[in-house]
């Protein structure tokens, strides 16, 4: 099942009829937040009111309690960054239902504001953010494949980067009140029986910040906690962390140094940002993942590791070792770092997925 909570603006009147992706908008709305399912072969919404939101998890609720197979599956919290509609959204919920065997709870906060055409000086800006990153790369033999991507990314991120943080920076109420009617509606009501997990992507991350940082409840108690390739500066992340999580969970902070997009933001930013970072410092009782090392194979420049690849439709890429990691992180299980895994220690708190291509038969190896 894929659970939509959304703070999006409303294309239309909100009633009874199945909606479609686009019902949701592309701004911040000021009705708070909507309620809804996918339906139709998930094609399709329906969505509930915030007076009418236990219409959606009452049903739920008895399911779960009459021991429905599916219903009582692991549940996920998934968390978007970054110029996100509501069907790209979607879609990787979809995914992440599928590939983990979970259920899904996706908070849709509107981030990709900007629909406008190309303009010159975001031409000359993308130049620069280019020039940027490759001094920030320093010369390596990775740059190439970096700018591939980055050169084409650049402009689409930047013109939505800015106004997508100002709704993130507005949006910590409303996501507070999501897990609040989470906690009290599903969590609750269940006792023990559903697990809850977070995975937590790109600017998502801030958003999760802000809410934190101004002191809005996170009143649930997660199996397992993912800041997943976070947007936020990495320097003082351990600030607002150490408030996210009590000492009995599990947090886990993923980190590709060769990021393509967090390139871009750390241009914007002009700060290291958390999911970048080479340095793995600052909260003691968690777990720092860093697939920088397979960055000249599997993890490659990307930004995205909880879902597989598929490069005919633009899906990110990953390999077995990360997938199999997520997959325990989204089911609420505790992930292993052994050789065994493709995982090896690198600091006191640190692993890293170190590979490396055999010059005989062109295939990948672990160290």
């Amino acid at each position: 099942m894929i659970v939509i909570i959304s703070n999006r603006n409303l294309n239309g009147k909100l009633d009874a009829k199945a909606k479609p992706f686009s019902f949701l908008g592309k701004d911040l709305g000021d009705h708070g937040n909507v309620y809804g399912k996918l339906i139709n072969n998930n094609t399709r919404l329906s969505l509930y009111s915030e007076s009418d939101k236990a219409k959606l998890f009452d049903p739920v609720v008895k399911k779960i309690k009459a021991g429905d197979a599916r219903l009582s599956r692991p549940w996920v919290l998934f968390l978007h960054g970054n110029n996100q509609t509501t069907a790209k959204n979607i879609a990787k919920a979809v995914d992440i239902e599928k590939q983990h065997d979970v259920n899904v709870i996706a908070f849709s906060w509107p981030s990709q504001p900007y629909t406008g055409k190309q303009d010159p000086v975001l031409n000359a800006i993308k130049k620069e953010a280019v020039k940027h990153m490759i001094k920030a790369l320093g010369g390596t033999n990775i740059v190439n494949m970096v700018l591939s991507k980055a050169a084409g990314k650049a402009e689409e991120f930047l013109r939505n980067y800015l106004q997508a943080r100002m709704n993130a920076e507005k949006s910590p109420p409303d996501f507070s009140h999501a897990l609040k009617v989470i906690s009290d509606l599903l969590l609750k009501q269940t006792g023990k029986k559903v697990k809850l997990s977070f995975m937590c992507h790109s600017l998502g991350n801030y958003l999760l910040q802000n809410t934190v940082q101004n002191g809005m409840p996170v009143p649930i108690r997660f199996k397992n906690i993912m800041l997943h390739q976070a947007d936020v500066d990495a320097l003082s992340h351990a600030k607002w962390v150490k408030k996210l999580y009590p000492k009995k969970d599990r947090l886990y902070i993923t980190a590709n140094q060769y990021d393509y997009i967090l390139m871009a933001s750390n241009f914007v930013n002009r700060k290291e940002r958390l999911g970048q970072t080479k340095h793995h410092y600052g909260v003691n009782n968690c777990t720092y993942i860093d697939l920088s090392d397979a960055a000249y194979t599997s993890a490659e420049n990307e930004h995205e590791f909880f879902r597989l690849s598929d490069r005919a439709k633009g899906f990110s890429y990953t390999n077995d070792e990360i997938h199999a990691l997520m997959g325990k992180v989204c089911r609420s299980e505790r992930p292993a770092f052994s050789r065994t895994a493709g995982f090896t220690k690198k600091e006191d708190n640190c692993y890293h997925l170190v590979e490396y291509i055999d010059p005989i038969d062109d295939e990948i190896r672990h160290r």
